[in-house]
């Protein structure tokens, strides 16, 4: 990793269209030391289980996302663009597959070696991480935090830390993501203490907006009153967007894709956070597809 581009060196480019892949793929552009450009895509694939045949999905992925280029977003000589292909880990257990394709070949001979394909990816494995050895101002290191926490107990303390690291680092958007996150994933690791902890994070968000709005109404111009209530209506919006997008994963992950597209107008008819968590709650404690449907049809 020490060798790869510095953080500050990255800009975003949204230049090309949307790039068909089973995985988020940001695209970033650096500078190179020949004074041109390098333009990245960053293959992102997030994984709670070992995965023995990582490596050949991993490789699998790059190549659909070259496929699905348009000859306007290759290089002016035509050359495709370096695809970064990351494998993040939350598991329990060490991982253990094989980063390069190469290493789930059979072996063969010398004089064939050189035909013999490879294609290795990043992995960042979360629990082998030290939150106190990584950058403070680095992502990352929250997230160890997070998912290192053991108890219920150390999560809400690692929780009470959020906002003031989302203000040094000035990455107040991450408040919505990481909330959704906390609330709906790391809380169902601790049983009841889980469950009183996102309870007692839903009142603190819904306290937080209410503080907001009363700010809002008590400054000065009307102007100013509107646009407060329009960005913090905004903010309530996105964050049910992302909650319901992380409820159809969960669904899909515990009872398959077609109980996932059988709840998506189900929630659409959900947009209070108290509900959404009703339908959190259901995931976990339904057994059946059919039981858990039910149960958000009575939410």
């Amino acid at each position: 990793m020490a060798r790869l581009p510095e953080r500050r060196t990255l800009q975003p480019n949204r230049s090309h269209p949307a790039i068909p892949s089973p995985t988020a793929t940001p695209e970033l552009a650096c500078p190179t030391t020949e004074g041109r450009w390098l333009y990245i895509l960053i293959l992102i694939e997030f994984q709670s289980t070992v995965d023995p045949r990582m490596a050949l999905r991993m490789m699998e992925y790059t190549a659909g996302i070259w496929k699905g280029l348009e000859r306007e977003d290759l290089g002016p000589d035509g050359e495709y663009p370096f695809v970064l292909p990351i494998v993040i880990y939350n598991g329990e257990q060490r991982w253990t597959a094989a980063t390069d394709v190469a290493d789930l070949l059979a072996p063969v001979p010398g004089e064939l070696l050189g035909y013999r394909p490879r294609h290795r990816y990043l992995l960042i494995e979360i629990q082998a991480q030290d939150p106190a050895s990584l950058p403070q101002d680095n992502v990352l290191s929250m997230i160890a935090r997070l998912e290192q926490a053991r108890t219920a107990e150390a999560l809400e303390e690692a929780v009470g830390t959020l906002p003031d690291w989302l203000g040094r680092i000035r990455e107040h958007e991450l408040a919505g993501p990481f909330l959704t996150w906390i609330m709906h994933v790391l809380t169902e690791r601790h049983g009841e203490r889980g469950k009183n902890l996102r309870r007692k994070l839903g009142k603190e968000e819904e306290a937080k907006m209410t503080t907001l709005i009363e700010r809002a109404r008590k400054w000065g111009e009307e102007r100013d009153q509107q646009w407060l209530q329009k960005g913090i209506e905004r903010g309530i919006e996105r964050g049910i967007e992302q909650q319901r997008h992380l409820l159809h994963r969960l669904v899909t992950r515990r009872f398959g894709t077609h109980a996932a597209e059988r709840l998506l107008p189900l929630l659409d008819q959900h947009s209070e956070p108290e509900s959404i968590a009703a339908i959190a709650d259901a995931v976990i404690e339904c057994e059946t597809a059919e039981e858990f449907l039910r149960r958000v049809r009575e939410v």
